[in-house]
């Protein structure tokens, strides 16, 4: 049994029903007015009546539950989320989500704008709130597609745990759409690995801008991530060391805190470089047993007394996993733009080399209306470069699909997606776009010499 089907196991064992006393009151005398298990049935008459009082029971307490406003709060929120959008880029997680919901269902009013927390799903890592947004009137769609007016009339949102103010960074994001005209459903993930959040703490949910309109609506609610305590891991490893990144320079870093939990795995470095010593930011993973981990949203921050805080996600390790290694890389942004084969969008899927260290396989390239997805997968060390590039059949270049691209990594297959939303206006026809390409990774450098190691035993 998996560490998630534990949590699903132990919640349900755990979960405690609101009954009101007088149904009690009922179930009681039901109870014993029941046949006495241990006498035989005389009459056929009385094994009917038991059935039938079994089935009563069986409805009553059916009823009470998804009556119940936690458990109504529980399925309709979270699983109502997904359901009124397929293509979330978190739809992956959606059991994680449901396994680790605390339904909060708490709403302010202000501008006309009606601004809900339904639920909140958490663990040592992360914090994920969705809300809804209800407007008096009807939401005003900015000259764009829909993904691009959902993502600007989004709530703007800022966090607080116990007072303490949570500062929004790389690995964070968040994703909305509209359920109607007047109504935006949206989601949002807050990354708390550089925090010692207890079980049970406040969260303080300010929104200073919603579809556009300033005003403030402030929700505070009380969070307990109890249920989830045990099947984290979290190790503080405190491994002090430095590392020289071919430029003679010795940065010094520190192992702050390693975090494996259910929403996802993260480490957290802090150094006394400057935050803009952007050459200190990259790392690699490799596995007990040699094999190279995705990592992925890096985040750099600055403290108040000058220190940069690196913290990233990786898959790959577990907590039953003996150790693991982190490898400092280094790679010029500059690099010389050079090209790869061009594959054929028909004949996927493909692998590019893109280094000696690492490639890339393209898994398939699909155009919608309004978008156009790239799947892909990367094996041993990547850079973070999200550049392609469309030919036609004779291996012309064509035009950069307007709009903005963004990039995603499903945890639960291990597939990337750069999506290039294309603005309304995008007349081009994209069915002259059969080949693609990607920047190789020229100087790309792994410090082997130099890993850490990080043991979990």
């Amino acid at each position: 049994m998996s560490d998630f089907d534990e949590i699903i196991k132990k919640n349900i064992n755990n979960e405690k029903w609101a009954v009101p006393k007088n149904f009690d009151n009922k179930i009681c005398t039901l109870m014993q007015n029941l046949p006495d298990g241990s006498v035989k049935m005389k009459r056929k008459v009385n094994t009917q009546k038991f059935i039938a009082v079994a089935c009563v029971l069986l409805i009553f307490i059916i009823g009470i539950s998804f009556n119940s406003p936690s458990v109504k709060a529980a399925v309709n929120n979270v699983i109502g989320y997904f359901k009124g959008n397929n293509d979330s880029k978190f739809s992956g997680d959606e059991v994680r989500f449901e396994a680790l919901n605390n339904p909060i269902g708490i709403a302010v009013k202000d501008k006309g704008i009606k601004f809900t927390v339904d639920n909140i799903a958490v663990d040592d890592n992360f914090i994920y709130v969705f809300y809804t947004v209800e407007s008096d009137k009807e939401i005003e769609k900015k000259d764009s597609t829909d993904e691009l007016s959902a993502f600007f009339n989004q709530a703007n949102i800022k966090y607080k745990v116990d007072g303490r103010a949570l500062e929004f960074g790389a690995n964070d994001d968040c994703e909305a759409y509209f359920e109607s005209d007047r109504v935006l459903k949206g989601m949002e993930k807050v990354n708390i690995s550089s925090v010692n959040l207890k079980d049970k703490f406040k969260l303080e949910i300010l929104a200073e801008s919603i579809l556009g309109t300033k005003g403030t609506w402030k929700i505070e609610t009380d969070v307990d991530k109890s249920k989830v305590a045990i099947d984290s891991k979290i190790i503080k490893p405190n491994i002090k060391t430095s590392i020289n990144l071919g430029d003679n320079i010795n940065r010094e870093i520190t192992i702050d805190k390693v975090i494996i939990s259910p929403l996802g795995n993260q480490i957290v470095i802090t150094s006394d470089s400057n935050i803009k010593d952007y050459l200190l930011y990259y790392f690699a993973i490799t596995d007990d047993k040699g094999n190279y981990s995705t990592i992925f949203n890096r985040n750099i921050n600055e403290t108040s007394n000058g220190k940069t805080i690196i913290t990233f996600e990786f898959l790959g390790i577990n907590k039953n996993s003996e150790y693991f290694n982190i490898v400092p890389i280094h790679f010029k942004f500059n690099s010389k733009d050079t090209q790869s084969e061009h594959l054929n969008i028909s004949k996927l899927p493909e692998t590019i080399k893109l280094s000696e260290h690492g490639s890339l396989t393209i898994e398939n390239v699909k155009f919608y209306k309004t978008q156009i997805k790239i799947s892909y997968r990367k094996n041993g060390v990547v850079t973070p470069y999200n550049f392609f590039k469309f030919f036609d059949k004779n291996d012309k270049e064509l035009e950069k699909p307007s709009g903005y691209n963004e990039e995603h990594l499903d945890r639960s297959t291990g597939i990337y997606t750069s999506t290039f939303y294309l603005n309304k206006d995008d007349n081009n026809d994209y069915s002259d776009y059969v080949k693609l390409y990607r920047a190789k990774d020229t100087d790309l450098n792994v410090f082997k010499d130099q890993a850490i190691k990080i043991n979990l035993r």
